[in-house]
């Protein structure tokens, strides 16, 4: 009688235009079942699986040697060729900051003296105070533009 129940005559769901039994639960619980109880032992396993590792590691781990101090900074070997990065970089920037916002001595034999950025790029849109490509640079060009720079800074003096 149960075979009767579930299984009913196709010719009356058509005749009534729609599906006139309910959906079967039974197969639908089975394997929403079968799902949760394989996803708890997989996640179970795991876990396990991990402890086990876990204790491994802390067997054949070797002691830390005496000589090391608890909270003493991990270090790559010898040689370290930076030994503070950040503090580095913080040094580079201030070093360039210095050349390049203030007037500064290159070549004293020679009188070539670097300039303010600023200063350069004033000088630089002057039309004819620099030349238009680097290999048109030459000795009276290079005197001129440390004259001038000679002539602009702060003492007063005339360079030579």
């Amino acid at each position: 009688m149960s075979d009767t129940k579930h299984h009913h005559d196709l010719t009356e769901s058509v005749k009534a235009g729609y599906e006139v039994t309910d959906a079967y639960i039974g197969p639908l619980w089975k394997i929403t079942t079968a799902i949760t109880v394989v996803a708890l032992l997989t996640t179970w396993g795991s876990w396990e699986l991990l402890q086990l590792m876990d204790r491994y590691a802390e067997k054949s781990s070797q002691p830390a040697s005496p000589l090391v101090h608890p909270g003493q900074m991990n270090l790559p070997p010898l040689p370290r060729l930076q030994v503070d990065p950040p503090g580095d970089v913080r040094k580079m920037v201030a070093e360039n900051n210095e050349i390049l916002n203030n007037y500064h001595m290159i070549d004293k034999a020679k009188g070539v003296v670097g300039l303010p950025i600023e200063k350069a790029m004033e000088m630089a849109a002057q039309p004819g105070r620099l030349p238009s490509t680097p290999g048109d640079m030459n000795t009276t060009t290079a005197d001129l533009i440390g004259r001038q720079i000679m002539r602009d800074s702060s003492s007063g003096r005339m360079g030579n």
